[in-house]
């Protein structure tokens, strides 16, 4: 009967559906938006049914139902086109949001993607509110992706520039990713400047976004960058930075986890490093988070050798730089070429790969990494 109907009757029928469904159900409605914006969708109110899948997606994104989140915004965005051209504010935050579930879900290359043409379109219609969330969302991906920094901060710089002071949780979300990314970028003094006035405005603000990114990036500078209170005091610290994670989804936790897994490490804190790669693999699989998924089974190499069980050391790097191609594209190979070189290095069959390494010391001679592997 539903397919011999007309398309007017169908669409009106879902719009009734819709209305029903909001005016006898509105809290299992705020709950799960989807379950009207479907009908809305069919009903052509597109208006009505861009609302309610963004609502959608921002509470999948709130659980980390990572593959759902990225369904959702893809709708989202569906629903947005029909509103306006791609330089309406509805697609442009449909985007965003399309971006944001690529980077929930691993797709690390295609968010930053996505996320640069934002940037670029935002800022060509004036919008200064949406070009500083493109950019504080590009910087985070970024991050995670091990790529950008410079043009992270690029983006958040002039997203300041543009942005009005009023709007403080932005300006805070900004502050705290200069502050990382000029910490990736060995800029050290740029990075603390960036660190107090984020960490002031976040604890004004209760920002623990903003919190966990200055933490990070401070545990993720090298010891010469560090305080000696920093240095002295890392345990109460990483403490501090777990409470903050608390407060976040569960990526954001796996972060905190995967950075605590490799500050064990470099502490020689074993039970630290085992206790975190429990957790991390905890999160990765529950939220099927390729990404983090890479990461655990990189570090899982990294135990692997350090207990001298090269052969799986060996299995565990191979399976993750297979992943890693997905989640963060072709320079995964750096991390991937590291472990093998110390594999083969243990296994005394350094000549395996000794060419290979020199000619990226030769192409690239101001790269030091390889260098103490010869000796």
């Amino acid at each position: 009967a539903y397919q011999s109907m007309l398309a007017a009757t169908r669409r009106e029928q879902h719009a009734r559906v819709a209305h029903a469904l909001a005016a006898l159900r509105p809290a299992e409605v705020e709950r799960q938006p989807e379950l009207v914006a479907r009908h809305l969708t069919e009903a052509q109110d597109w208006s009505s049914a861009f609302k309610r899948w963004r609502s959608a997606t921002e509470l999948a994104l709130g659980r980390s139902a990572s593959q759902e989140a990225v369904a959702n915004a893809k709708e989202t965005l569906e629903a947005a086109r029909h509103l306006g051209e791609e330089t309406a504010v509805e697609v442009i935050t449909a985007k965003i949001l399309v971006g944001r579930s690529y980077d929930s879900v691993g797709r690390l290359p295609d968010c930053i993607a996505i996320l640069e043409e934002v940037w670029n379109t935002s800022r060509s219609v004036g919008n200064a509110e949406l070009a500083a969330d493109a950019a504080n969302y590009f910087a985070d991906t970024s991050m995670m992706a091990g790529d950008q920094h410079r043009k992270s901060i690029e983006f958040c710089l002039q997203a300041l520039k543009d942005l009005s002071e009023q709007d403080e949780r932005r300006r805070c979300g900004l502050m705290s990713q200069l502050a990382r990314a000029y910490m990736f970028t060995g800029q050290f003094e740029e990075s603390g400047h960036f660190s107090s006035k984020a960490m002031e405005l976040a604890a004004k603000l209760g920002d623990h976004k903003a919190q966990f990114s200055v933490m990070m990036s401070r545990f993720g500078a090298p010891f010469v960058a560090r305080t000696k209170d920093e240095i002295r005091h890392w345990r109460e610290n990483l403490e501090a930075m777990h409470r903050v994670a608390e407060n976040l989804g569960n990526i954001d936790q796996g972060r905190d986890r995967t950075l605590s897994l490799f500050v064990g490490a470099e502490m020689a804190d074993r039970q630290l490093m085992d206790h975190s790669l429990e957790l991390l693999t905890e999160i990765s699989e529950k939220d099927n988070h390729l990404q983090l998924y890479w990461v655990q089974i990189h570090a899982r190499a990294m135990v692997a050798i350090l207990n001298g069980d090269f052969e799986q050391a060996e299995q565990y790097a191979n399976e993750a730089v297979k992943i890693g191609r997905q989640t963060h594209g072709e320079h995964v190979e750096g991390v991937y070429g590291v472990q093998m070189f110390t594999i083969r290095r243990e296994q005394s069959r350094l000549q395996e790969v000794a060419p290979v390494i020199k000619r990226l010391m030769s192409d690239s001679p101001e790269d030091t990494t390889w260098k103490p592997g010869f000796g």
